[in-house]
This record gives C-alpha cells, structure tokens and sequence, in this order.
C-alpha cells in the first residue's frame, strides 16, 4: 500500500516537527526569555485580578502555553492546511483562557504565540535542508 506508507511517513514527519518545535519554543525559548526578564503576572499586580486558578509567581512573558499551542498548530499547518484551522482556534483558545484566569497579560499570549510561530518555522526549514 504505497499511499499508506506515504501518509504514514508524512504525519511521522509532522509528528516529529510538532514535537521539536513545541519543545524547543517551551522549553527552551520561553525559558531563555523568562531568565532575561521576569515580568509580574496579572494577579500580582492588579488589586482587582481574579486569579482562577493557582499558578507560581513570576515568570509571566512570554506564555509558555500559547509557544507550545501555536508550534505545534504551526507544524501541523505545514502538513495539513486546512486541518490546521482547529488547531489554531485551539491555540488562540488557550490564550485567551489563560488571560481570563488571570494568569497571563494578552501580550504574554502574544509574544508565546510568535516564539511558537517562529520556531515551528525555523524547525521546519532547518529539518528541510538537512533531509535534501
């Protein structure tokens, strides 16, 4: 079944750029951006935040979440065009749920959503040119 084994070989190469960029712009990224700045969450400094749920101080830019939604939407994009809609309204989702918990500022979510965007971008071109 050669169709098979294409498809097959496809969401293995997807599967393998979603997790190196989710990981890499998580991980890696978020966190070296984090040790350079720390910025205050939400309910740290406004008196009338409402902090749904418990979550660490500091360390509030850029959302490690949305890097890690929006890489792996992005990965998925390069597959799968269409597909990848959902995956971004997931994203875009996360983001705005973490805004109204009071634990991000919408330009945390922001900023994680182009460390992801970029970084799945990156992986991708860099595993391109290696592959070729």
């Amino acid at each position: 079944f050669p169709r098979a084994r294409a498809a097959r070989a496809r969401n293995l190469r997807l599967l393998r750029d979603a997790a190196i960029a989710a990981f890499m712009g998580r991980y890696v990224i978020t966190e070296l951006i984090r040790f350079s700045y720390s910025r205050p969450r939400p309910f740290e400094v406004l008196a009338d935040a409402r902090q749904i749920i418990e979550h660490a101080t500091g360390g509030s830019f850029p959302s490690g979440h949305a890097a890690l939604s929006f890489a792996v939407a992005t990965a998925v994009a390069f597959y799968y065009p269409k597909t990848s809609i959902f995956f971004f309204l997931a994203a875009f989702s996360i983001g705005v749920s973490r805004v109204a918990a009071g634990i991000h500022w919408p330009s945390d979510i922001l900023a994680g959503a182009i460390v992801g965007i970029a970084t799945a971008w990156i992986i991708r071109h860099l595993l391109l040119s290696v592959s070729v």
